[in-house]
């Protein structure tokens, strides 16, 4: 897939991401003969798994991408967190991303978002909130003191889809019956001055 244009232009590879999983027969058939529900526990175990894979491209090929960055403070202190976040978004207004802003988060600092600050009597997290329009995410992807704030926007970024997700027959494995969940996509990163990357 293409990203950038001119001189600049280059061709991103699609990256595949798949999974297998395996129904019984026997489930199958008491399901068509007897109209039991068909155990699809395995087709969700797989579905979870390459939604996993595809949060992991996005978040690491966002995080390798950004060309700006915020060392966080001691978040255990009431205010910092929602003061790292006021500093991620004055750097990409610097570079001319303005908004709507997003933030994700480890479950560690998001948790450290979820105290009351003393001179506003609001949840960090509620402030937070206030100037990242476009959501406050937690994603355990990411290691425990690590975030992004993004300016959203397809010229910013985007997911280029060449297949969405869907399930595939592949046959037979013995007497039971081989499926594939499968996807092909690619992140384009078009402007790394709107990413701001949050670690120590």
């Amino acid at each position: 897939m293409p990203v950038g244009t001119g001189a600049n232009r280059k061709f991103l590879e699609l990256e595949l991401i798949d999974r297998d999983f395996t129904l019984s027969w026997r489930d199958i058939e008491a399901s068509r003969k007897l109209g039991l529900p068909l155990e699809l526990g395995p087709a969700a175990v797989a579905s979870a798994a390459c939604a996993r894979k595809e949060d992991r491209m996005i978040l690491d090929g966002l995080l390798k991408a950004a060309n700006r960055k915020v060392t966080l403070g001691d978040w255990s202190e009431a205010g910092s967190a929602f003061a790292s976040i006021v500093e991620a978004t004055e750097k990409l207004v610097s570079d001319d991303s303005y908004g709507a802003y997003a933030v994700v988060l480890s479950p560690a600092l998001y948790a450290r978002t979820q105290r009351v600050a003393k001179e506003m009597g609001r949840l960090e997290s509620k402030l937070i909130k206030d100037i990242a329009k476009g959501g406050l995410f937690r994603s355990p992807i990411l290691d425990a003191d690590q975030g992004l704030v993004v300016s959203l926007g397809a010229y910013n970024f985007d997911l280029a889809v060449a297949q969405d997700l869907i399930v595939a027959y592949v046959g037979n494995e013995g007497p039971d019956h081989l499926y594939r969940v499968i996807e092909s996509l690619v992140l384009r990163v078009k402007r790394p001055g709107a990413i701001c990357k949050l670690e120590k």
